[in-house]
């Protein structure tokens, strides 16, 4: 008996309960779209997933700097005086808390704006208007 054969006289078994149905969801959705029109969509899709990620650096700064705070004893340094160096520490770290806070509440803006479905969604109204 050669493949082929076998191929052929293959009868795959289903065993439905009885008064059950068979769906089928196969059906698929095919979307055209031009090539520069999908690397703009990508390019943007790709800041706004990158934005996602970027508190980690000023809240890590933020963290340092309440650290320094907290267990760093100050002196005279550098002909600078022990409370310029305790400022410029809160000063930093309150930079630091600013910015940390101002991303996240563009991350909570755009946060519907970051899935696969709204860039889909992205492309098929791109590609309804022209």
């Amino acid at each position: 008996m050669s493949a082929q054969d076998n191929d052929r006289d293959f009868q795959p078994v289903v065993d439905y309960a009885s008064g059950s149905t068979h769906h089928d969801n196969t059906a698929t959705a095919f979307i055209r779209i031009t090539e520069d029109k999908l690397r703009n969509y990508i390019y943007e899709f790709k800041d706004l997933v990158a934005l996602r990620s970027s508190w980690f650096g000023p809240f890590g700064a933020f963290v340092s700097f309440i650290g320094c705070l907290v267990t760093a004893d100050f002196t005279d340094k550098f002909g600078q005086s022990k409370d310029f160096w305790k400022s410029s520490f809160m000063i930093l770290g309150g930079l630091c808390l600013t910015g940390t806070i101002v991303l996240l509440f563009q991350i909570a803006w755009n946060w519907k704006k970051c899935g696969t479905e709204a860039l889909i969604n992205k492309i098929k109204n791109a590609t309804k208007g022209g």
